[in-house]
């Protein structure tokens, strides 16, 4: 039944080429309008639905892929001056803890909207609802959109964590990125590396010279409850190419994950794998044994207990699920007590606290449930 009602909304959206929808019917993300592949017309902006700094109006669309794969929603040739946000649907009584996967402005290329038009591809799973949002930020003008969907598998060697390319140190060719095995959700597909050790090291990733703007993390333990130690977006400072410097200490034996995704670009690239020899000074950060994170799982708070042989100064740093620092501070001359982290303002899911001095890093997961 479910899949005969599917199959007559998309003969109706082929059909009729730009179906007119009611701003008023989705001007609020309580009043979202399911949607399937097809094309679509904003003719206005009314109420104040507007959840975002510099809009007073927008229009909400909701989306529910009945398989996995990915869908792209573009006004490319829309002819408008458009904003575009694509979030998680919760709970739209709380919209301000709505998960943005992905927000862009004026990336077009070309088209009849040029480069102030918008397009986002989303990596999708069967079955989540994810919302569509255009607001009036960037114009109150009339415009086209279209949203496309197709199925996707995860698909050839080191596509996703489980399929891994082994490789050892030297240089890689990064040829493609395929699938929908990318990590974060802000990202569509991946390719991984498997990297162990043979012995105790400081470990390099260097793709500077592909000038290709790209994104790098590396994780450890499995591939289902892999830990961020190290990442990198920019770090040449070159065309947003990575670098990560001999700063992440890599143990024998033990598996290591590095991981690039599309998130900037799709296009092929090299990067380099080192090792160095770890300094004496720090080849066992003993201050990491000394810290407690707690609880885990975590409500509105979070408790770092600390107890060192002497005053450090410390760089603590909070990631979210996507990898993106949302909290970062210097803590100067500790020695030992108590810190608390208010989690009041950050919505439920899973975060990396990390903890940096010049003689080691802590990297602990935690998870925010309410």
């Amino acid at each position: 039944m479910y899949k005969q009602l599917i199959t007559n909304l998309l003969f109706f959206l082929s059909v009729v080429s730009f179906p007119c929808i009611s701003v008023a019917q989705n001007s609020t993300c309580d009043s979202a309008l399911i949607v399937e592949e097809g094309n679509y017309e904003v003719a206005n902006f009314v109420g104040n639905g507007a959840v975002f700094q510099g809009a007073t109006a927008a229009v909400w669309y909701r989306f529910e892929p009945i398989t996995d794969g990915v869908f792209t929603v573009s006004s490319c040739d829309g002819g408008g001056d458009t904003r575009l946000v694509i979030l998680l649907l919760d709970n739209c009584n709380n919209v301000d803890n709505l998960q943005i996967i992905n927000s862009v402005e004026d990336n077009c290329a070309d088209g009849k909207g040029g480069n102030s038009a918008s397009t986002l591809e989303v990596a999708a799973i069967a079955g989540v609802s994810y919302v569509i949002y255009w607001d009036n930020g960037q114009s109150e003008d009339s415009f086209t959109w279209q949203l496309s969907f197709k199925s996707v598998e995860n698909s050839g060697e080191g596509a996703t964590c489980e399929t891994a390319i082994p490789i050892t140190t030297g240089v890689h060719q990064v040829d493609s990125l395929t699938g929908i095995g990318a990590a974060f959700s802000d990202a569509v597909s991946a390719k991984w590396y498997q990297f162990i050790p043979a012995q105790n090291n400081l470990l390099a990733i260097d793709a500077c010279e592909s000038e290709v703007n790209t994104r790098l993390f590396v994780f450890e333990e499995g591939c289902e409850f892999s830990q961020i130690i190290g990442q990198d977006d920019d770090g040449c400072g070159v065309n947003g190419a990575s670098l990560l410097g001999d700063d992440i200490i890599v143990d024998s034996g033990r598996v290591y994950y590095i991981y690039w995704d599309d998130h900037w670009s799709k296009s092929g690239f090299n990067f380099q794998l080192d090792l160095a020899d770890i300094p004496s000074a720090i080849e066992a950060p003993v201050w990491a044994t000394n810290i407690s994170v707690y609880p885990n799982p975590a409500d509105s708070r979070l408790f770092i207990d600390y107890d060192f042989i002497k005053n450090r100064n410390i760089k603590m740093t909070i990631y979210n699920g996507l990898g993106q620092a949302i909290l970062k501070e210097n803590w100067t001359t500790f020695f030992n007590g108590k810190v608390e982290i208010s989690l009041s303002n950050y919505s439920e899911g899973i975060y990396f606290l990390n903890l940096s001095t010049n003689d080691g890093q802590l990297t602990r997961q935690f998870v925010i449930n309410r």
